[in-house]
């Protein structure tokens, strides 16, 4: 099955692309139809491309003591895998369909290299997207782990307390010191983008 600039145009990360982009990242997308059970990719395996979920859904699974557990599912236009265009790493999870049907769009490394080594902007886009999305994910994280620090501190003030009258804001103050994670701290994550000239200089030592 071809692949349509209609198609690629809603995905968030080919967002921002001009039509003559569009055009040209059709010649190096391919297209893939599942059915429910079939893998995208399983944990620990060579990362060789980056792939979108067009429509269907796909889930994340993660192995815990030999039994695969759900920890995700994903939804149309969302991307998978993606952190393989930056880190080249293995696999860190399972990615499996779990709807009767879905159509995933792959970008593979090979072919995302020829478009950032000739320095294009599509190549540019393509990156910020990446890392904008990956940002994004960062931040809720983080607003997780800051919910449940203060969730854990309230109720360790709560079992202090134990029923007296004591407010539970002047607890707070006198217990911020016993924070398990310093909102400071967790906020200055940061994404390192390797340059292009890192990348070129990584893949010729190679």
């Amino acid at each position: 099955m071809s692949v349509s600039t209609q198609l690629l145009e809603p995905l968030s990360l080919f967002q921002g692309l001009a039509p003559n982009e569009l055009a040209l990242l059709t010649h190096h997308v391919t297209i893939h139809q599942l059915t429910m059970g079939q893998d995208l990719f399983k944990e620990g395996e060579v990362a060789r491309s980056c792939l979108v979920l067009v429509d269907g859904r796909v889930s994340v699974y993660l192995n815990q003591d030999g039994k695969e557990e759900r920890i995700a599912t994903l939804e149309p236009g969302a991307p998978i895998g993606h952190m393989a265009l930056i880190d080249r790493k293995r696999r860190s999870a399972t990615c499996k369909v779990t709807s009767p049907e879905a159509t995933v769009l792959s970008l593979e490394h090979e072919h995302f290299d020829q478009l950032f080594s000739a320095q294009t902007p599509l190549a540019y886009k393509i990156l910020d997207n990446l890392v904008m999305d990956l940002v994004g994910r960062l931040r809720q994280t983080n607003e997780r782990l800051l919910e449940a620090t203060r969730e854990r501190n309230e109720a360790r003030i709560k079992r202090k307390t134990r029923g007296t009258t004591a407010t539970l804001t002047d607890q707070a103050d006198g217990d911020a010191g016993n924070f398990d994670i310093d909102e400071m701290d967790v906020d200055s994550i940061e994404v390192y983008v390797p340059s292009l000239e890192q990348r070129m200089r990584e893949r010729r030592d190679k």
